[in-house]
């Protein structure tokens, strides 16, 4: 399913094309070479009497290479193939679209023993939330509806530099049209209080104006017996644009608080999360009234509450059982009633391989946030694969 706006450019896929050729081309003096595949195929039901389903069937490939000793230099390249087959309400208005996405693709370079260069697409990661991340300003949004657009970055140069207890980031992002070239930074505390990690951040733009937040990751209760695996986090951001694509001088708010538990000696965590945005809907929408090209639905609602329930290992009964992982995460706007539930199996009984079934369900009328699109449900088989060679130096 495409998301409304989401455009490919022809040049950047022929200069990933070229990318990835040189990467073959490349001496064998590298230290180490990294390659992940994924095949999956998707299933979208829609309202009949809206539009009828669509398919699809996408190939990814990720692939890192470090040259020079202690990975002083390093090629990642990420792109998607899809084929997407859209059923019409007369079956001879079927169609197949194509589509070539290049998600990642950057040279990192370690410029000495602290600081480090970035150039090309990349999605910078800025917020400490699950599933809304009201301080990443950069990227395209988490998406219930299409789970690899959380993959695309962006066109960038970013300039790392680590301590002890704080970094910071500077970044330069290069999109299409140069004029709306943005800047922004990034500066991490770590330990500024009782086992509290601080980030705050700065982005700007000529599209998006200006963007402050600040974001906290902490475990306040480290040393209870009880609550010693209780962290609690949250986001709050500034912005002059409006989650509904209102662009004003004034300054709109987001905020994302959660807690998180992890069960003692297990991988198992249970997540709960408030998203909450000043200028979202309040309660229904009009469909015709919603800027499509300029928002995300899932960011444009005022309340949103989010569990999130990951389990690993169902059991260790046997050997597949323990391989055997759950995820579920359940999403509820409580003005409109309006819901999605996304549940995940993921299965890593063969070495260095990963198949998953996801399903995704979603609740609530036209005028809801999760019945804007007329869509009930999708499912997806996946099948992911992991290779690593090591060169001796």
């Amino acid at each position: 399913m495409k998301i409304p706006g989401h455009k490919s450019c022809s040049t950047k896929i022929i200069a990933a094309i070229v990318f990835l050729m040189c990467m073959c081309s490349l001496p064998v003096d590298a230290e180490q070479y990294e390659s992940f595949g994924s095949l999956w195929a998707d299933m979208y039901h829609y309202d009949k009497r809206v539009v009828k389903d669509s398919a699809s069937v996408g190939l990814a490939s990720n692939n890192v290479l470090d040259i020079g000793r202690k990975g002083t230099l390093s090629f990642h390249g990420d792109v998607t193939a899809r084929i997407d087959k859209i059923y019409a309400q007369d079956p001879q208005g079927d169609k197949i679209t194509t589509d070539l996405e290049v998600n990642q693709v950057y040279v990192e370079k370690k410029l000495s023993g602290d600081l480090f260069l970035t150039v090309g697409k990349k999605r910078v990661l800025w917020g400490v939330g699950l599933a809304r991340n009201p301080i990443d300003f950069i990227n395209s949004h988490k998406t219930s509806f299409d789970p690899e657009q959380t993959k695309i970055g962006t066109d960038c140069a970013v300039l790392d530099y680590y301590q002890a207890n704080n970094a910071l980031s500077m970044l330069i992002t290069a999109p299409d049209d140069l004029s709306y070239a943005g800047f922004g930074t990034k500066f991490s505390m770590f330990s500024v209080g009782p086992n509290a990690d601080l980030h705050v951040v700065g982005y700007y733009d000529k599209k998006t104006r200006m963007n402050l937040g600040c974001a906290v990751d902490a475990t306040p209760f480290k040393e209870s017996f009880l609550l010693s695996n209780v962290a609690v986090y949250g986001e709050l951001a500034f912005s002059q644009e409006s989650v509904l694509g209102n662009k004003k001088r004034n300054f709109y708010w987001k905020f994302l608080g959660g807690i998180r538990y992890l069960i003692p000696d297990t991988e198992t965590f249970f997540a709960a999360e408030y998203f909450f945005a000043q200028d979202g809907y309040d309660d229904f929408i009009d469909p015709a009234a919603v800027p499509w090209d300029r928002i995300d639905i899932e960011y444009a609602a005022r309340h949103n509450i989010i569990i999130t329930l990951s389990h690993p290992r169902i059991s260790n009964v046997c050997a597949f059982t323990d391989t055997l992982g759950l995820t579920a995460t359940w999403i509820y706007n409580p003005l409109d009633k309006s819901r999605s539930l996304i549940t995940r199996l993921e299965s890593t009984f063969f070495t260095n391989w990963l198949i998953t079934a996801e399903v995704a369900l979603f609740s609530g009328n036209e005028k809801t946030q999760y019945g804007l699109y007329h869509l009930n449900h999708y499912l997806r088989l996946k099948i992911e694969f992991y290779w690593q060679k090591f060169w001796n130096s």
